[in-house]
């Protein structure tokens, strides 16, 4: 079972601490244990975000079993698009058969930089593959967001002046809700 005290209070969100150890495939190898954990959460929180690896897993599949909401982050590059029509057929897989409240919300590409004509080119294919209203606004890649990761520090405490950027991206996915 969780433990609260396991779980971090930080700026108005409460984290589950993660470690390397989460990425053990076999903790997820029993999904009524892992039901019954996020049905716990589900009583402490009014929303619960779970990041998974990009691969099809056991964990994957029970989080999107669960979910009401789900988005699909994407990195311009070649392993990522090739991977992103099996992700798609996979979340939609499951809305259909095991899901019905799902809704899928868009893929999100982020840490694009604009002035890369790869990844400009990539986003465009991918426009034309799955039209553009399957995407959120995208995340540039900004050298402020990954300090404030590797410090651990609230982003949007910085005094970055990108903020606005990822705040449209957060309104825009709050109003798709």
């Amino acid at each position: 079972m969780v433990k609260e005290e396991k779980i971090i209070k930080k700026d108005e969100i409460n984290l589950f601490k993660s470690t390397i150890d989460l990425s053990n495939e076999n903790e997820f190898d029993n999904s009524i244990n892992y039901l019954q954990n996020l049905k716990y959460l589900y009583t402490l929180f009014d929303y619960i975000l779970i990041d998974t690896a990009p691969v099809l897993s056991n964990k994957l599949i029970y989080s999107l079993e669960l979910s009401n909401y789900v988005i699909t982050p994407i990195e311009l590059e070649i392993y990522s698009l090739q991977g992103l029509s099996l992700m798609l057929n996979t979340i939609f897989n499951i809305k259909k058969n095991r899901n019905n409240d799902m809704s899928f919300l868009g893929v999100l590409p982020s840490r694009v930089i604009t002035t890369n004509k790869r990844q400009s080119k990539n986003l465009e294919k991918l426009y034309s593959e799955y039209g553009q209203d399957l995407f959120l606004p995208f995340i540039k890649y900004r050298n402020d967001l990954a300090n404030a990761s590797a410090s651990q520090t609230s982003f949007f405490k910085s005094n970055s002046k990108h903020k606005k950027e990822l705040i449209n991206v957060f309104d825009t996915i709050y109003a798709k809700m």
